[in-house]
């Protein structure tokens, strides 16, 4: 029995974009928008980093941020702890 796909890998259409400053590729503007503003403040991020089962639900926060111990969507403007 195969796994259902993460809500966030359904749409295989959608073309990453590059910085060039970083290693990473987003998949869309808003995440290289919200990179683009860690970066300026100086706050490390790592992108997509790991997903988490919530009873049956998939997250996947775009953006881990070490230093807070804290995950964020770039869907959303608040910031949760992790």
């Amino acid at each position: 029995m195969t796994e259902p796909k993460p809500a966030w890998d359904t749409n295989r259409d959608v073309k990453a974009i590059e910085r060039s400053t970083t290693a990473y590729r987003f998949r869309s503007r808003l995440e290289a928008r919200w990179a683009v503003f860690f970066d300026t403040l100086g706050v490390k991020y790592e992108y997509e980093k790991e997903g988490y089962d919530l009873d049956g639900t998939w997250y996947l926060p775009d953006f881990w941020l070490p230093e807070h111990n804290a995950g964020s969507r770039s869907s959303h403007t608040d910031m949760s702890n992790a």
